[in-house]
């Protein structure tokens, strides 16, 4: 009898080592996560703008990603500048926004207005799932992100 319980405590021992060495992995391993968002300058460019929402936009989004983060494709400035439709996507859903933007003191602050859903691919249509589109009808210029320059370039205004 003597001998099985050694034979559980060795069982146990080896365990406890193999889940207390697979913790210390996953805690001392990199997340992924996004670049923290650097500070802002006092009057950044629209295509600054463009960087720091997409930096942010896993926090901005009100629906959290399927897979490891959001990926924002294009945002379009309404033409006062304080407001913007973001739209980004993960490798199941595509989503698009209205956010508020407040930059004060160095830091960006969001404000999600509305939330739309994809109606119709090519041209996309949209549909108001959530709040109130405030910019409807507005001015704006057209942002997208070229990863071959790593940086975002205006496509138009409307």
């Amino acid at each position: 009898m003597s001998r099985r319980v050694s034979d559980i405590f060795i069982v146990m021992a080896a365990a406890a080592v193999v889940y207390l060495g697979a913790a210390f992995i996953d805690y001392t391993l990199p997340k992924n996560e996004p670049p923290p968002v650097p500070p802002v300058r006092e009057s950044p460019t629209l295509s600054e703008k463009a960087e720091i929402i997409s930096r942010s936009i896993n926090t901005i989004s009100p629906t959290p990603p399927t897979s490891d983060s959001w990926t924002v494709e294009r945002v379009d400035f309404v033409a006062d500048e304080s407001l913007a439709y973001v739209v980004y996507h993960d490798t199941r859903n595509i989503f698009r926004i209205l956010v508020k933007i407040e930059l004060a003191s160095g830091r960006a602050k969001f404000k999600t207005l509305a939330s739309f859903e994809l109606k119709s691919a090519g041209p996309a249509e949209w549909t108001l799932a959530a709040g109130e589109d405030k910019a409807k009808g507005k001015l704006l210029t057209s942002y997208l992100y070229n990863p071959g320059e790593d940086a975002w370039t205006k496509t138009r205004s409307q």
